[in-house]
């Protein structure tokens, strides 16, 4: 890369130890190149979980050390940082770690966790900081917290490479998203498909929030009653009995009662948190050993609180169970994609949503196009993409299958069943779990996002008309909205209030 000393022949090698990169993994990294010679200094590779962004910074790595570099990658959980070190250890990447627990020598590629960086570098100043010609940043989603600014800040000279299937919001640092690829892409060769299981939503109202997240112990009380823990092991028992799961609960208790269950009828289970240690001690088994003991059937099922949702890369688990429910739409997003990696004899992978998060945020494997822009939230763009979209009416109560409005039916086109109800159910009778087929809208234009988008900003101003919509609609493109698009309107209601017409695009609704 230019202007970092380590040159700028920045295209991969085809292998890095025993790992070889894949072609959607080598153009990646030509694409970094490509934008550092743009000009770019700060850029975040965006790509599905499953894509190997952690071979990706392998490969980065390897390269600007054989151009004499030095690079820091920074992490905020334990997970990640020792995921990073294995894959280097394998790799005979000679590497340091700086985080508590291990001991820190200086190298020229040191994987530093943020919080211990954070006190040992600058609060308590102990420990210098780390040279870097590359700083690669993983879940850069999270990098624009003040502590992580102040860190980057730091390395005026230095690339900034993030890496985050997710990066919402990261306009105010990052310079420009590179797309790795998308999941209609990379499936089914790189990535199995997902079929998806929604029961009932468990009732959430009454439970606090705190920074747009259901408070923890607050929100566990909803789910851990016999019940429905009961519900939640017969439904399993009878979607997915053979399948290597983890379960993904709503606060440790939870996970705990959860692991008791299965236990108790005859599925073997373990618990992990974050008090759980990496390696095993006299009197605590450690993460090492129990996601060994998944990896080799020893034990069928793991219960996690927020370990397993970010950085846990076990590719032979083809079962997720979603017993909480969550507002956030990336927490949503990258818990779903731990399902996602291929396996020999994984044919797809099965998600059990108690929590009506499917409801709320989405397919778990759509493909949302990510935007600079800091101001404009993600969870808003995509509600008013969906309110344009077709709208899922029709649900077969035999086998759960959902097509879209507009296409009547007597009878269930997949099954056959006579019997159809209207409406998209969130709760199916005596508790069983139906499975959810997924009906994709067409692809949305360029000029349709534009239309959608400028409605959106009319109807949500004081007094906005329609012509105000096709106002913006012309400055942004220079012509006026055509008859193709939906909800588009003639001239002989231009003066028609948008808050009225488009009343679906309102964010107050």
């Amino acid at each position: 890369m230019e202007g970092s000393g380590v040159g700028d022949d920045f295209l991969m090698e085809i292998q890095v130890g025993p790992y070889v990169l894949r072609g959607h993994q080598t153009r990646i990294i030509g694409g970094c190149r490509e934008a550092a010679v743009d000009g770019v200094r700060k850029m975040v590779i965006q790509a599905p979980c499953g894509f190997g962004k952690t071979i990706v910074a392998l490969g980065i790595i390897s390269r600007i050390l054989s151009k004499e570099g030095s690079v820091l990658v920074l992490a905020d959980t334990r997970q990640l940082v020792y995921q990073l070190r294995n894959k280097l250890s394998e790799c005979g990447i000679p590497h340091a770690v700086l985080m508590a627990g291990e001991e820190y020598r200086h190298s020229n590629v040191t994987i530093a966790s943020k919080q211990t960086m954070w006190s040992r570098c600058y609060t308590k100043q102990s420990t210098p900081k780390p040279a870097a010609d590359v700083v690669i940043v993983d879940e850069a989603h999270k990098s624009l917290s003040k502590d992580w600014q102040s860190i980057l800040a730091d390395y005026p000279a230095a690339f900034v490479i993030g890496l985050s299937a997710t990066p919402e919001g990261v306009g105010g640092y990052y310079e420009k998203i590179l797309v790795g690829g998308t999941y209609e892409e990379l499936t089914p060769e790189f990535l199995t498909p997902c079929r998806v299981f929604a029961p009932y939503t468990v009732d959430m109202k009454g439970v606090p929030i705190r920074k747009g997240e259901y408070v923890s112990k607050h929100a566990q009380k909803q789910f851990n009653t016999d019940p429905l823990v009961g519900d939640i092991f017969e439904n399993w028992k009878k979607i997915a009995p053979d399948r290597p799961t983890v379960i993904f609960a709503s606060g440790v208790d939870h996970s705990i009662h959860l692991c008791e269950v299965f236990n108790a009828r005859g599925i073997p289970a373990a618990h992990v948190d974050a008090s759980t240690p990496q390696r095993s001690t006299p009197s605590k088994v450690g993460r090492e050993d129990i996601f060994d003991d998944l990896r080799h059937g020893r034990i069928q099922v793991v219960c996690n609180v927020r370990v397993c949702d970010v950085g846990w890369d076990e590719p032979s688990v083809s079962c997720g169970v979603l017993a909480f429910s969550t507002l956030s739409l990336v927490r949503y997003m990258q818990t779903c994609g731990r399902l996602f990696r291929t396996f020999k004899g994984k044919e797809d992978a099965v998600l059990i949503d108690h929590g009506g998060n499917v409801a709320r945020h989405g397919w778990p494997t759509s493909d949302i196009e990510y935007e600079l822009n800091p101001q404009r939230k993600l969870e808003e763009r995509l509600a008013e993409e969906r309110e344009s979209g077709p709208v899922m009416e029709l649900h077969c109560p035999s086998c759960g299958y959902v097509w879209p409005k507009g296409k009547s039916a007597t009878v269930c086109p997949c099954c056959g069943a006579e019997k159809v109800r209207r409406g998209f159910p969130k709760k199916v009778l005596d508790g069983d779990l139906k499975e959810v087929i997924r009906v994709q809208a067409p692809p949305k234009t360029r000029e349709q996002k534009q239309w959608d988008r400028c409605v959106g900003v009319s109807a949500n101003l004081k007094g906005g008309s329609a012509r105000q919509a096709r106002l913006f609609f012309f400055r942004e493109t220079g012509k006026w909205p055509n008859r193709n698009l939906r909800n588009w309107l003639g001239h002989d209601a231009s003066h028609s209030d948008t808050s009225t017409v488009f009343d679906k695009y309102r964010r107050g609704r």
